[in-house]
């Protein structure tokens, strides 16, 4: 009797687990836009599964669209100079929730998760940083003096406008898009099965690892590289 009386304990813990994973809450279906009074920050940190619309404009605003039922999972703090943005553990998996932002200037943004970050209008500011984890998709227009973006996991970068230095950093299986990016200066370190692409005026300096490959254009009078494994560098026209 010991053997059955174990097994159906064990059968209804499971059975229980799987319950409480399935726990969740799922949107009304009436979806509405409520603004957010948040002070001044120039730094944004955000995790989970959003959409998120930047506008550099003269005013601050912050607005979350979403289900009704939902807002209130979607989390806004200031610290300091950073937006802290993150979902609650029990919202369902979901990407209906956008997020518009209209700043002066974003520093640096951190976005893990499943985030997708797209710019309505060109960002002119003096540099800008950004960090992606996990399965982040990026859409940037940028006009700045050092562009710095990194990539860890499965992330995807696109870049358009001009940078005078760009830096690309990528580890896993991550991408950046940024042939429509014209820079007077670029250094790329890339590893594991990462994929650059970059336009480059005068000098470019790549370290590849792995299977990674780098794909540049431009005719830059310097090109330093250092690749290692099946990695590759090569340049297109």
């Amino acid at each position: 009797m010991k053997p059955k009386i174990t097994f159906a304990i064990l059968f209804l813990a499971i059975l229980g687990l799987s319950a409480c994973k399935k726990i969740c809450v799922k949107g009304s279906g009436n979806v509405v836009t409520k603004e957010r009074v948040l002070t001044h920050f120039k730094e944004l940190d955000m995790s989970g599964a959003f959409k998120l619309e930047l506008t550099q404009d003269s005013v601050q605003k912050v607005e979350i669209i979403t289900d009704d039922n939902l807002q209130d999972y979607v989390k806004t703090t200031v610290n300091g100079d950073r937006l802290v943005i993150k979902s609650e553990k029990n919202l369902c998996a979901t990407k209906n929730v956008l997020i518009r932002i209209h700043v002066n200037e974003l520093s640096k943004i951190e976005a893990s998760g499943a985030v997708d970050v797209k710019t309505t209008n060109e960002f002119k500011q003096p540099s800008f940083e950004l960090k992606s984890s996990g399965a982040t998709e990026s859409d940037l227009m940028m006009n700045v003096n050092t562009l710095s973006t990194r990539i860890s996991g499965a992330g995807k970068i696109a870049l358009r406008g001009q940078a005078a230095e760009l830096n690309i950093k990528i580890s896993g299986a991550g991408k950046i898009k940024a042939f429509d990016l014209v820079a007077n200066k670029c250094v790329v370190d890339v590893s594991g099965a990462a994929d650059s692409e970059v336009n480059v005026l005068s000098e470019l300096n790549v370290s590849a690892s792995g299977a990674s490959k780098v794909s540049y254009k431009g005719a830059p009078a310097k090109v330093v590289e250092n690749s290692s494994g099946a990695s590759s560098v090569k340049k297109v026209e």
